[in-house]
């Protein structure tokens, strides 16, 4: 008898190699055709939108229901429970879906075996070509996972290839899109796409570099080498033997850091001194530079190591239900560095100074006032040290919050737009957006360690790459992130989606305080002075951009300020 985790994570390779494309071949289809309808003013017809709603039922919900709900682990199953019903979840709605999801799951688990499951799964994967011996090893975990690493790598480069040259392809358009015509002259628009087009070429060139890199890696066995060197180095040095992994996983670790950073140097360096040069952003020295890259990999020794440490001293105390100590661990960790970041590892970089403009000062404590956010510090950094980019955000726990702006953004927008910005940034907060994503973000790691205990013990993972007298716990990490990457892809582009509506959400925030035409504006300057794709590619932008195109949230800006009218009215 097969074991259940083996059907559960047989059910996911087949996902990643076959229901990923395809879900992801929908979303794109489905973003093109809408946006094209919209462009052209088309309502969507009815029958578009069943035929939508019929394929995605087929091919995403339907599935799911019969083949991932039942397994989902008791602990996130709860955990999803929870999270809807706390005060600061995701409402009444989404509590009765999770407890529908929750009957749901126990119907199946009454009425569908294990058995069944890996019929199916055996069935489909002699359907596609395979022997019958083959996908028999394959469902009992004897995998070739090397060769399915590689190719789930090769299949997500190729297509965020064919994005990045879908957008390439976008740059060059000449003629800019008639909602920015009144506001955008060509040469702004031209300076922009030159710039995009700059980005865009090395972007192409990096991630071909990267993903080779990552393939020869993985295909000449340089995990173990390098494990393997550092075990040595240790026992000659210090004596310490294999039995001290944590010892040798800290500076498998601190050495595998080292080695990225050598390997990006080049690429770094061109992108800040050439590409970013080029258009005017770039304001640091060479040696600033440096100084920067040292500083990085001293922290990321200083605090990564024991990190790392902890993990896995964790699992090794924890046993087979580790994953739900290590969650909480690492939940632990974020708290801890999102209070000492921005006071004790983010000055190490810049320079925070007391905002000196007494009127701009009074401006943003009144609006801080009226919507009872509690600042009790506000600051701005030399952004223009080394950039020439805007940004302003805020940060801190319970009644210690805190605003930071840019200096670059001082000299790009009046006192209004920079209120209008921040009216912004202080919808998110207002209506829990960053405590809502922290939730989700919380449930995704939980799922992370879940998955990744399925296949901590896999010896044929291992053996795949090299590791045949040891089983590090970190490599194994390591090569399940590997495994777990179109599902990352498919998470981050659902952020994305979240992320963008939030964006909207906060602009009509920001309107209902009366900040509509100073928001636009502020935008309008922000994006030409950033040089900010204005006409970017519908594929691309849903994929890759968390906050929605200028053009998008200005037509969203007008529609919101007129509904706050007519309601006045």
């Amino acid at each position: 008898m097969v074991a259940q985790d083996d059907v559960v994570f047989g059910a996911y390779l087949l996902g990643v190699c076959v229901v990923f494309p395809l879900v992801m071949l929908l979303v794109m289809v489905n973003v093109q055709i809408f946006t094209l309808l919209d462009q052209f003013g088309v309502p969507c017809p009815t029958f578009l939108a069943s035929s939508w709603q019929a394929v995605y039922a087929t091919f995403i919900t339907d599935p799911l229901a019969r083949y991932v709900v039942p397994y989902i682990p008791e602990p996130l199953a709860n955990l999803t429970q929870t999270l809807a019903q706390s005060r600061t979840g995701f409402g009444k709605q989404t509590e009765r879906m999770a407890n529908d999801a929750l009957v749901l799951s126990s119907n199946l688990y009454e009425n569908l075996s294990t058995d069944s499951v890996r019929d199916l799964l055996h069935a489909t994967l002699t359907g596609v070509g395979m022997d019958s011996l083959t996908a028999s090893r394959w469902l009992q975990g004897d995998l070739p996972y090397k060769t399915l690493i590689m190719g789930i790598a090769t299949a997500l480069y190729l297509f965020e290839t064919y994005l990045t040259y879908r957008q390439h392809q976008r740059l060059k358009v000449k003629i800019r899109p008639a909602a920015i015509v009144s506001i955008v002259t060509e040469d702004d628009f031209a300076r922009a796409n030159a710039y995009g087009l700059d980005k865009s070429r090395f972007s192409l060139v990096k991630s071909l570099f990267s993903h080779l890199q990552t393939l020869l890696v993985l295909h000449y066995d340089t995990l173990p080498w390098l494990w393997h060197a550092v075990g040595t180095a240790l026992a000659r040095y210090t004596g310490l033997g294999p039995e001290y992994e944590i010892t040798q996983s800290m500076v498998f670790f601190m050495a595998s850091m080292l080695l990225t950073t050598l390997l990006s140097l080049p690429f770094d360096l061109y992108y800040t001194f050439v590409v970013e040069a080029r258009h005017g952003f770039n304001k640091q020295t060479v040696g600033l530079f440096f100084q920067d890259m040292v500083k990085s990999l001293a922290l990321g020794g200083i605090i990564g190591g024991p990190i790392i440490a902890g993990f896995l001293r964790i699992i090794q105390w924890a046993g087979p239900n580790f994953y739900v100590h290590v969650w909480v661990f690492v939940v632990a960790v974020q708290l801890v560095m999102l209070t000492i970041y921005p006071t004790l590892i983010q000055p190490l970089f810049n320079k925070f100074t007391p905002l000196q403009d007494d009127t701009l000062r009074a401006q943003i404590e009144a609006l801080a006032a009226r919507l009872q956010f509690p600042l009790t510090k506000l600051y701005v950094v030399d952004g223009s040290k080394r950039s020439a980019h805007s940004n302003a955000y805020f940060y801190g726990f319970f009644k210690n919050k805190r605003i930071v702006l840019f200096d670059t953004l001082l000299d790009h927008a009046d006192h209004e737009e920079i209120c209008a910005v921040l009216g912004h940034e202080l919808g998110h907060w207002k209506m829990n957006h960053v405590l809502r994503l922290f939730f989700i973000t919380q449930a995704h790691i939980f799922t992370l360690f879940y998955l990744f205990s399925l296949v901590i013990h896999n010896q044929a993972m291992y053996h795949s790459f090299g590791f045949y007298d040891t089983m590090p716990l970190l490599v194994g990490f390591m090569l399940f992130q590997y495994l777990y990457l179109p599902v990352e892809s498919v998470i981050e582009l659902a952020m994305n989606i979240l992320s963008r509506y939030n964006e909207f959400q906060a602009d009509a925030f920001a309107v209902s305080l009366g900040y509509a035409r100073p928001l636009s504006t502020a935008l309008i300057k922000l994006q030409l002075k950033n040089l900010g794709n204005m006409n970017p590619d519908p594929w691309y932008s849903a994929y890759h951009y968390s906050h929605p195109p200028l053009v998008e949230r200005l037509n969203a800006l007008e529609a919101a300020e007129a509904a706050l009218d007519k309601k006045a009215d």
